[in-house]
């Protein structure tokens, strides 16, 4: 039969593990917390870290300043002009997933169009950012988000705002609208339109 000390061993070690579990899953937890407010950290934790020219962008596209519709990220139009190759356009999918979580997380509905070229470019930037929205990483940085069933066609689709608690009543539900130069946006009223 085991001496008193060897069970006052295993608890001790028992009590110990416990306690180390505890103390990761508050880090995991806190890493998730503060993707949801720093946008480097979110583009880490999706395995997309930036690459040091576009930590320069990352002050321009989140200006601090917030409007009724914006959140920290109202201002003056802006261009990011880079050569070809410099991720771009992952950076701006990046970006729309991140902001859209973090309005639908404050409670106040996006409305994005997305507008490339044509509407064949613009569908697969639509698409991505659609997929990461839906990925396991973003549900669980921003855990009230997710897509709304029936609202998830390529060219136009939206959050569950009744999941998110947000109250849409008389506005039309739409999150992202993906169009090209010459496609048809009219009546698609935008808080914000990106030019890709």
């Amino acid at each position: 039969m085991p001496s008193r000390e060897t069970f006052a061993y295993r608890r001790a070690a028992k009590l110990k593990a416990e306690r180390a579990v505890e103390d990761s899953s508050k880090l995991v937890d806190g890493v998730y917390g503060k993707a949801a407010d720093d946008f480097q950290t979110f583009c880490t934790l999706l395995d997309k870290p930036p690459a040091a020219h576009m930590l320069e962008w990352y002050s321009y596209l989140i200006t601090g300043d917030s409007n009724k519709y914006l959140l920290d990220i109202a201002g003056p139009n802006l261009d990011i002009l880079a050569p070809r190759g410099s991720a771009k356009s992952t950076c701006l999918n990046m970006f729309t997933a991140w902001i859209i979580g973090r309005h639908t997380s404050a409670k106040k509905p996006l409305q994005i169009i997305y507008v490339s070229y044509n509407i064949n470019t613009a569908i697969p930037k639509s698409r991505i950012i659609r997929q990461i929205i839906d990925s396991p990483e973003f549900r669980k940085v921003f855990p009230k988000v997710k897509l709304k069933a029936g609202m998830q066609s390529d060219i136009g689709w939206a959050v569950d705002f009744d999941y998110a608690g947000i109250n849409r009543t008389g506005e039309e539900e739409f999150t992202l609208r993906a169009a090209g130069l010459r496609g048809s946006i009219t009546s698609k009223r935008a808080h914000l339109v990106i030019v890709d």
